[in-house]
């Protein structure tokens, strides 16, 4: 059984994971870090994890690497610039949810198009009447005197 070294940074990482509301799979995906590695530091299993973890979760998420690392100073380096994120993303989500329920709207109207075209009589034939000039009636005779 492995020993609990440091239980420290793993509290900071899982706190950091449910402030921001993601798993700890998640985090390894969106921060580029093996999933084995993130449970261990959180477990508090590894000593020293190496500061490549910090950064890359620094970046990603933008956590003030002393905090991660040394539990001083605020959770995040900018906490307005991450909350002007979020609301970006936020905006971006609802511009989407509009163009879907526009590109919706538009593919039903289409539709009924589709059936009611459907359930016409089919235009391009001689018997529909609707071009006379184009579908004349009676054939042509033929001609036999050519000279």
């Amino acid at each position: 059984m492995e020993q609990i070294i440091s239980s420290d940074l793993g509290y900071r990482l899982k706190l950091l994971r449910q402030k921001l509301g993601v798993t700890c799979s998640q985090t390894a995906e969106e921060a580029d870090i093996p999933l084995p590695v993130l449970r261990k530091i959180e477990q508090g299993h590894t000593a020293n994890p190496g500061f490549y973890v910090a950064e890359k979760l620094a970046k990603r998420y933008k956590v003030n690497t002393n905090w991660l690392i040394l539990g001083v100073g605020d959770m995040f380096t900018d906490n307005h610039s991450l909350a002007a994120e979020v609301d970006e993303l936020k905006e971006e989500l609802e511009r989407k949810e509009d163009l879907l329920t526009q590109l919706h709207k538009a593919f039903v109207e289409l539709r009924k198009k589709i059936k009611r075209v459907a359930s016409q009589p089919d235009v391009n034939t001689p018997d529909s009447g609707i071009f006379p000039d184009i579908w004349p009636r009676q054939r042509p005779r033929a001609v036999t005197n050519l000279s």
